[in-house]
């Protein structure tokens, strides 16, 4: 199921759903949220979130601007991209970046 991840963390800017993740996973979309709940402890469409996060962050810290980095993992929406990030990390992705850059 790993492999799963892989694919999503390659291309974060794909609109991701659990119908194409069950596929690609070659199961299910029940089974496929049991196993990730049961495994990862979050439900697919949370890793999905996860993973952007993570690739957001890593942008970020190579001082990449917000804007192309909330593209580039999948939103259209700066500030719904923004809400997500502070919410996962507990400050905006432009005082992460700030800090980031700083160390």
């Amino acid at each position: 199921m790993d492999d799963i991840w892989q694919e999503v963390g390659q291309d974060p800017a794909f609109p991701w759903s659990l119908d194409e993740l069950a596929h690609l996973a070659g199961i299910g979309p029940e089974r496929l949220r049991r196993l990730c709940q049961r495994q990862y402890g979050n439900t697919p469409m949370g890793m999905v979130k996860s993973l952007r996060m993570r690739k957001a962050a890593d942008l970020l810290a190579q001082g990449q601007p917000v804007r192309e980095v909330a593209t580039q993992v999948g939103y259209s929406n700066g500030l719904a991209f923004s809400t997500v990030f502070s919410r996962q990390y507990g400050q905006a992705p432009s005082d992460s970046q700030r800090r980031a850059l700083a160390s």
